[in-house]
């Protein structure tokens, strides 16, 4: 059978296939992803986390755009399942609620420090001193040492089940009892319950059997019950409300799936460990006071305080010394406080006078708790006198000049010279008697015109000259020194002096 020659619409589709097919293919994967829903949600939930967290990083649109639909899910949650919105709140409002609460006893506790202040016995003074040991108030201290009791069992118990979870007690022959109290304490709670009248949310907190109570402590998922014999202090249910919230924080989800397996819970025995507190009453009563032991403590820490306070006076009273011998510095008022640690000193000082907080080297005195108020006055002390005078001078060689001719570095006329040799050798004199080292510097000076090497040399000539001839005047040539100012502020055509002082070493 003779081939067939394709038809124009055969060709047309093959040469089609050759120039597109690729894209064809593409397009029906698309169009077929597209209809999947499946598929396309599963690439959605890939793609979202990263949409989302980087519309989070670059605007708050996503944020304004999701708040609306988030309050509206937890008012929703909150109308349909208040107990369950109440259950996930439970840990994170629990400490907060706790935490005003806490602030509120302590106002109280505050208010019966005050009322206890008056009161003086060995045992006040015992709890003041654990007060001062524990960093707590004595008000507090108080509650707890008269409040004499014992947790002699903790229990963990599942609130829906009424089932055991964990158990510790002081004594290991209660503990195979410790189911049988727990099943009692769930028939008790619901007995209440069912047979009386009780506010939606209420709780059984106390059961009393005389000496012996039972604390209960309620959970959304548990309960925490605490075998109290004797008079327990308020602050024991903040522990037990405290370590309940941790238990249902760390093992929230192993108590709503809590199904009869405690195994799952053996950590939980720090927090009941953390309840078991107290101290017995009968421990207390029978105890001795040990008088001698405790006055001899006394008496040595009498002996200690004293010792301390004579030898922190010892140390003022050796800066006070210092000061009092220093001339230009008069003391007019001291004080030390009477339990030591802060002091005051006041007075005159000369600003030529030296400084006082140098004097407190060696005392061993910290100087942050030393006040000093110091007012300036002019001792007419001799040392001072003459410093001031050796001031005065280096003033008055500041404002001696020496004149030149332009271009000329040697003076035609001495007198100015001969006159600026005898105030420099008054100077030096004077220096010499306030046991410091007088230093005098030669400074020559040219108009700013011309070239600045020839400016410069110029300037170092004429400072030479009136240096040379200052030796030649009897000044000694260890004082001078000669320096050439081409700054264009520099005094032209003249000389002018810098005098200053410095102690002379070895003082």
């Amino acid at each position: 059978m003779a081939d067939r020659k394709p038809s124009s619409a055969e060709e047309y589709q093959r040469l089609r296939r050759i120039l597109i097919g690729r894209d064809l293919d593409e397009l029906e994967m698309l169009r077929a992803r597209l209809d999947e829903p499946e598929l396309r949600s599963e690439e959605t939930s890939r793609i979202l986390p990263r949409a989302v967290d980087l519309s989070a990083n670059s605007s708050t649109q996503l944020r304004r755009s999701m708040q609306p639909v988030v309050e509206e899910g937890l008012r929703t949650f909150g109308r349909r399942d208040p107990q369950g919105f109440s259950d996930v709140l439970f840990p994170v409002i629990g400490p907060a609620v706790r935490k005003a609460v806490a602030s509120s006893m302590q106002a109280l506790i505050d208010g019966l420090s005050r009322t206890l202040e008056q009161s003086f016995s060995l045992k006040s003074v015992q709890w003041r001193l654990e007060a001062i040991r524990t960093g707590k108030s004595y008000g507090e201290i108080v509650l707890l040492r008269s409040a004499l009791f014992r947790v002699e069992q903790a229990f963990l118990i599942h609130r829906d089940t009424g089932i055991l979870i964990e158990h510790r007690t002081t004594d290991p022959a209660m503990a195979r009892d410790a189911g049988l109290v727990s099943s009692m304490l769930t028939a008790i709670r619901d007995f209440v319950l069912d047979s009386f009248k009780v506010a939606s949310g209420d709780e059984l907190e106390t059961v009393q059997f005389g000496e012996l109570s039972i604390w209960i402590q309620g959970g959304p998922r548990a309960l925490l019950a605490c075998a109290v014999r004797g008079s327990a202090p308020t602050s024991l249910r903040e522990v037990m409300q405290e370590n309940l919230e941790r238990i249902h924080f760390t093992h929230y989800e192993a108590l709503e799936q809590f199904r009869g397996d405690v195994s799952r819970f053996s950590e939980t025995r720090q927090y009941l460990d953390a309840c078991m507190l107290g101290r017995a009453a009968d421990s207390v009563r029978s105890r001795k006071v040990p008088w001698k032991p405790l006055l001899w403590t006394a008496a040595l820490l009498l002996a200690g305080f004293a010792y301390w306070s004579w030898f922190d006076a010892q140390r003022w009273n050796t800066f006070l010394s210092r000061l009092s011998s220093q001339p230009g510095i008069t003391v007019t008022e001291s004080r030390r406080s009477f339990w030591g640690g802060t002091y005051r000193v006041a007075g005159l000082r000369d600003p030529l006078a030296l400084e006082p907080a140098s004097l407190l080297e060696g005392t061993g005195l910290n100087p942050a708790n030393i006040v000093q108020r110091w007012d300036a006055h002019l001792s007419l002390d001799p040392t001072f006198a003459m410093r001031r005078a050796l001031e005065q001078l280096e003033r008055d060689l500041s404002r001696t000049v020496l004149r030149f001719e332009t271009g000329k570095y040697v003076m035609g006329n001495e007198e100015d010279v001969e006159d600026a040799a005898a105030e420099i050798r008054r100077y030096l004199d004077l220096a010499e008697k306030t046991n410091r080292v007088g230093h005098i510097a030669v400074v020559g000076s040219a108009d700013p015109l011309g070239p600045t090497d020839a400016n410069r040399e110029l300037s170092r000539r004429r400072a030479e000259w009136v240096r040379q001839r200052l030796i030649q005047m009897q000044v000694p040539a260890g004082a001078l020194t000669e320096e050439a100012d081409l700054s264009r502020t520099a005094l032209r055509r003249r000389v002018t002096f810098r005098a200053f002082s410095e102690p002379r070493a070895g003082r």
